[in-house]
């Protein structure tokens, strides 16, 4: 965009107070962008001073910055359409992000925290002292993967069971070979078995809901290995877990597991409690 198509959207923004964008401010406000996002903004002069975002592509396949993104955009629009918020129904997002300054800054400086959490299972807190290694996001909650003292294996704990949570002076060494997404490669969500190695999943789903699949892929490793007109087949790398079977539920009859074998004995397993649960009387 030429500097004059920028103000003219910022005039019909709620950001310009009916404030006009001068260039002075529009390059303050180019140097904060690049400075919060991590994203240059550049002046192409060949082409009659167009600015455009340097990179671009390299951006798309960030996700940390594209959530960013996402998360301020989604706000400005919500402010942009107040006049009709009445009418933009959202998803109800679980507590637990009030703890995020807490545990970044932990991650940050490699610190053992003090968490109190009360599992659903539970009806008291208990104190622990964990290892932060990652967080991550699934289904509106927030997860954090940490190592509790005194054991080597790694576990999840939702960040909305959190009932409090301090920062220590206790640093911990991080292992060199380990990656988020090595850790969360293999599995479906955010429960990982280590015990359960990853091997060849094959799903043939029918129906419309093939397009569904192709549009929010099940996992990374998704490759569509076939195609007819009833039904399409979808290959992945997985570890066959609960939540694994969980997700392949949601799909209902227009899913059948063709292997493994063990895979589709828990999801047969997993219809019939649900017809024995739901029986009509």
């Amino acid at each position: 965009m030429s500097l004059e198509e920028l103000q003219e959207h910022w005039e019909r923004s709620h950001l310009s107070d009916g404030k006009p964008l001068n260039q002075r401010t529009f390059h303050k406000h180019r140097l904060a962008v690049e400075e919060m996002f991590n994203i240059s903004i550049h002046c192409d002069k060949t082409s009659g001073y167009k600015y455009y975002i340097d990179e671009s592509s390299l951006l798309q396949k960030d996700l940390g910055r594209q959530w960013l993104l996402n998360s301020f955009n989604i706000g400005n629009l919500m402010l942009e359409g107040k006049t009709v918020a009445n009418r933009i129904v959202l998803e109800r997002i679980p507590g637990g992000v009030e703890y995020l300054p807490v545990v970044i800054e932990a991650l940050k400086q490699n610190l053992e925290l003090e968490v109190s959490y009360l599992p659903h299972h539970k009806r008291e807190a208990t104190k622990y002292r964990v290892k932060p290694f990652a967080l991550k996001v699934h289904n509106q909650r927030w997860y954090l993967l940490v190592q509790f003292d005194g054991q080597s294996d790694l576990k999840v704990i939702a960040l909305d069971r959190i009932m409090d949570v301090a920062i220590t002076d206790i640093p911990f060494m991080l292992p060199l070979d380990f990656t988020p997404e090595d850790y969360f490669k293999d599995s479906v969500g955010i429960w990982v078995n280590e015990k359960v190695k990853p091997e060849k999943v094959v799903i043939r789903v029918y129906g419309k809901q093939c397009k569904y699949l192709r549009d929010l892929p099940l996992h990374p490793s998704q490759k569509e290995v076939s195609e007819t007109e009833e039904y399409s087949e979808f290959q992945y790398q997985l570890s066959v877990t609960n939540e694994l079977v969980r997700e392949l539920t949601k799909m209902g009859g227009d899913i059948e597991v063709v292997r493994p074998q063990s895979l589709r004995e828990k999801l047969t397993a997993y219809a019939y409690n649900i017809i024995k649960r739901n029986k009509i009387k």
